[in-house]
């Protein structure tokens, strides 16, 4: 079964985020966070959600947690 990429879906990878790379993937993360919280969720709705695709294999490896503010 092949999976399509959703409209709306961003690939981590964008964000310089690879699993198995051993770099800190925290910074791409947040940054893939907030890119949705200011661009993407404004014109959210109940069947079209912001998407961030990690990558399918591997590890990534956050140092600390990610977060969004509340709003």
């Amino acid at each position: 079964m092949s999976h399509r990429r959703s409209k709306g879906a961003m690939a981590a990878s964008s964000y310089r985020v690879t699993a198995d790379d051993g770099a800190d993937d925290t910074a791409g993360l947040q940054k893939a966070i907030d890119h949705i919280k200011s661009d993407c969720w404004p014109n959210a709705g109940f069947n079209r959600l912001p998407l961030i695709e990690l990558p399918a294999a591997g590890s990534t490896s956050p140092s600390r947690s990610t977060s969004t503010p509340a709003s």
